[in-house]
């Protein structure tokens, strides 16, 4: 099997087991049987059952940054039509990827994490700054938000923090949903994006039927996380 090949077999199994079982049950041993590669091949190119971990939250950020700008890059229309874009297909490949995500919130809870949670954060927000400083300055441009080239800035950091801080209230839902509660893991989570959207139409400028335009675009989010 080639490196590259191997490699992504390895992510491939670790990330199904993390899903299926929990990191804290997951084994170099388990990896290498999944993959279906030697122990060898498996430390060629990781250390230990820690920095797989690490590799495939990494490529897990990577994977849902890309796919939100690329949204964001192939929506025609208006700065808000992209823009809701870009949030729905966050929302989208949070969706698809749930139980996995889950787990990393449970790992990204425990003591001695938060400097490589951190990194991630640092990372996720040079990714998405300068594609949402465009379009903020399109938006504003075309006349579709309402805000000068000063606020733009401070308007495109306020929107990052709402999105990158999101994962604890998600985490908490699906705590409460898997405790038997969904009903309350959907209103935590509905209740969170009801105050994203409107702390966004604030910041943007946006009109009450923007405003609408942009909430109703993320509805469907909290059903389907809380009954995962």
């Amino acid at each position: 099997m080639p490196p590259e090949a191997r490699r992504s077999a390895i992510l491939a199994a670790a990330t199904e087991l993390m899903a299926g079982h929990g990191w804290d049950t997951v084994t170099v041993s388990g990896i290498v049987d999944a993959a279906e590669i030697s122990k060898g091949g498996f430390y060629h190119h990781f250390s230990s059952k820690d920095a797989v971990m690490e590799a495939v939250i990494r490529d897990l950020a990577a994977s849902g940054l890309d796919s939100a700008v690329r949204a964001l890059d192939t929506t025609e229309g208006d700065a808000l039509k992209r823009f809701t874009a870009f949030l729905t297909a966050g929302l989208d490949w949070e969706s698809a990827r749930a139980e996995t995500l889950d787990q990393i919130a449970r790992i990204a809870a425990q003591r001695g994490n938060d400097p490589f949670f951190g990194r991630l954060q640092e990372n996720a927000i040079e990714h998405l700054r300068p594609a949402l400083v465009a379009l903020v300055r399109a938006g504003a441009a075309e006349g579709t938000f309402s805000m000068s080239d000063a606020e733009t800035g401070p308007a495109v950091d306020l929107l990052l923090h709402l999105l990158l801080s999101r994962w604890r209230t998600i985490a908490e839902a699906r705590g409460h949903a898997r405790a038997g509660a969904p009903d309350l893991a959907r209103r935590i989570v509905a209740d969170r994006l009801n105050a994203e959207s409107a702390l966004m139409a604030r910041v943007l400028g946006l009109t009450e039927v923007q405003a609408a335009s942009l909430a109703e675009g993320r509805t469907g989010y909290a059903g389907s996380l809380s009954a995962s």
